[in-house]
């Protein structure tokens, strides 16, 4: 009996190993979280990342032989715990099986209703039935030693590998701190950041656009700061959220685009943690995978996020998750690639297809901004106060715009056949101005209004672009500051405004302005765009760009100084130059630096964090 419970044992762990196996090959041979690393980061990963699992279905084994351990069923039922490392290798196929379906005919298990839904699971069912059946016939047959020597020697051999790496992996020892005078009060203002996509300032009326785009928020800005030239410092909605809520640029974070997400200290370093310290509720309502700040690993964050609350049972320690930041990530994407499958083959909770989310209709997506709107007001109706929310809507977001057809204005009677429609576009912003008002009147009717400091903004310009003009509008608590600030603004600035206006101290870390206050006109703004993304002829979906070092995905960083951009390519080490469109306030050319001088600003930017830029300097 003992040997062939030792038999379940290393079939279960071998069984554990090769799911994390073939996931880590997979993992490293397409853009992903393990792209930034080196090959002998990815082999610790690889080593140390299965434990989590090895521990749980080893005791899910020694459970099962425990229950079944009864004289009268234990020779009939002493190899049922088999039934774990069944699962576990039909999951691992289930994983193959998809990856390959949707590599080759764009065919995933997300896109199955629920009749074939039934087939998958019964599929599973078999392939599960008949590993069990295999194993239990190996382990029956008592004429086998050598297969048995070298199974259960590979098992401990993988086990004493794992142990090793996880006893000397290296601990951080950088202190890491969160800004001090952090104290919990209920006389905290209310937070709202209201975002949008992809919106040029120039195309709103409230900015002097010619139609009328933006009724609402003309009048509005009577209440509020107007930031006349204010800018993203990112192309991408995840770089951009990033830094708006860590108060640091991606090429500190090295967080672009997906699959890039926070590591080490960065997880813990960002707004809605310190909100947290003051005693607030933290909520977003942004999109799943590109701008949702749990799967960007910014943990601590928020209680509630993208329409689920967000609880944490077996909390993992600060430090565990600082000293073992890429197998805990592993580890997790593994488990939730794993589970979202099995519970849509189950028929209890469909998959989510990140990629739709923002190329398909809103009824396919499932998730429209109407949907997001009332989630958001749901939710603030039950939360304690104060509360900090993110939003970001994406009826904006091109090429084509999602506009409802009540809302129709320049579009009237129109047929949206073509990409970035100017009068589609025009709609689709005049729709998130209601939007904005819709959110205004909600808190005045709950009496909020007062309250709240209210944030309007968009994470980047059109068609993905950095040197447009974004919008930025803040309404303080009972309006106590109005005007228009022709200076140079960013996203960056966000977060230590906020902490500064709540009178908290910034920490260190972010490294923007308070932009309540004098700033230097002069004053460079950085920001970063991924290198150009291909698309698969035969599919046509967007596929990040080129992951190898020096800068992975990182391809062009942007330094906008008073009125004028100066754009560096890293791939050819080419520089560009032009002008802000529609910039209030420039400055004479004569106080400018030269476009040499800008672009050995962006090398030392680089350099100081800890790129190699030998390609980039001339020798």
């Amino acid at each position: 009996m003992f040997r062939n419970a030792l038999r379940v044992f290393v079939f279960t762990i071998l069984a554990v190993y090769g799911l994390f196996f073939f996931e880590w090959l997979f993992f490293i041979t397409k853009p992903s979280i393990l792209s930034n690393k080196s090959i002998y980061q990815n082999l610790v990963t690889l080593a140390i990342a299965p434990l989590p699992m090895v521990v749980i279905a080893c005791l899910a084994v020694a459970i099962l032989h425990f229950l079944l351990g009864v004289r009268f069923i234990q020779r009939r039922w002493s190899l049922f715990p088999l039934v774990i490392a069944a699962l576990i290798i039909a999951c691992l196929l289930l994983l193959l099986i998809d990856n390959f379906t949707y590599t080759l005919f764009s065919i995933s298990i997300s896109k199955f209703p629920n009749f074939w839904r039934f087939g998958y699971l019964l599929l599973f069912v078999v392939v599960a039935g008949w590993i069990f059946k295999v194993m239990h016939d190996l382990i029956q047959k008592q004429n086998n030693s050598w297969f048995w020597k070298t199974a259960t020697v590979s098992a401990f051999t993988l086990l004493l590998f794992s142990l090793t790496f996880l006893v000397t992996k290296e601990n951080p020892t950088e202190h890491i701190s969160f800004g001090k005078g952090a104290k919990r009060s209920s006389g905290y203002p209310n937070i709202v950041i209201f975002s949008t996509d992809g919106l040029d300032a120039n195309r709103m009326s409230v900015y002097g656009y010619e139609r009328e785009t933006t009724p609402f928020l003309q009048k509005l800005a009577e209440e509020t700061v107007l930031f006349e030239n204010s800018f993203a410092n990112a192309a991408h909605t995840t770089g951009s959220l990033t830094s708006m809520l860590t108060g640091k640029l991606p090429t500190e974070t090295r967080v672009l685009y997906p699959p890039d997400v926070l590591t080490g200290k960065n997880m813990y370093q960002h707004l809605p943690f310190i909100l947290h310290q003051l005693g607030y509720y933290n909520i977003e309502i942004t999109l799943r995978f590109y701008a949702d700040a749990i799967d960007l690993n910014m943990h601590d964050s928020f209680d509630f996020a993208n329409f689920r609350y967000i609880k944490n049972p077996l909390r993992i320690p600060q430090s565990i998750r600082l000293t073992y930041t890429s197998e805990i990530s592993f580890f997790e994407r593994v488990v939730d690639r794993v589970l979202s499958r099995m519970l849509h083959i189950l028929n209890i909770k469909d998959m989510i297809n990140y990629y739709a989310l923002v190329t398909d209709t809103p009824k396919s997506r499932g998730f429209s901004d109407s949907a997001r709107m009332y989630s958001l007001q749901e939710i603030i109706k039950k939360s304690p106060q104060p509360f900090f929310v993110n939003v970001h809507l994406i009826e904006t977001h091109g090429p084509k715009f999602h506009v409802s057809r009540k809302n129709k204005h320049f579009s009237r009677g129109m047929k949206q056949d073509r990409s970035w429609s100017k009068d589609f576009g025009d709609d689709a912003i005049r729709q998130f101005d209601i939007r904005v008002k819709n959110i205004v009147e909600f808190l005045k009717d709950n009496k909020l209004y007062d309250n709240t400091l209210l944030v309007i903004t968009s994470d980047h310009g059109s068609r993905w672009r950095n040197r447009e003009r974004v919008p930025l509008l803040i309404k303080l608590p009972h309006a106590a500051k109005t005007g228009r600030v022709k200076e140079n603004v960013q996203r960056l600035d966000l977060a230590p405004t906020l902490l500064n206006t709540l009178g908290v101290a910034v920490p260190e870390w972010m490294t923007g302005a308070k932009i309540f206050e004098a700033n230097d006109e002069l004053r460079p703004i950085l920001s970063a765009k991924i290198k150009r993304a291909k698309k698969k002829d035969k599919h046509n979906r967007l596929i990040q760009g080129d992951m190898k070092p020096p800068f992975y995905s990182l391809g062009f960083v942007d330094l906008i100084r008073c009125h004028r951009w100066v754009s560096l390519n890293l791939t050819t080490g080419v520089g560009l130059s032009g002008y802000v469109d529609g910039h209030t306030s420039p400055c004479s050319e004569d106080r400018l630096p030269s476009i040499e001088e800008e672009r050995e600003y962006i090398i030392n930017h680089l350099r100081g964090n800890q790129y190699d830029v030998s390609t980039l300097v001339n020798e």
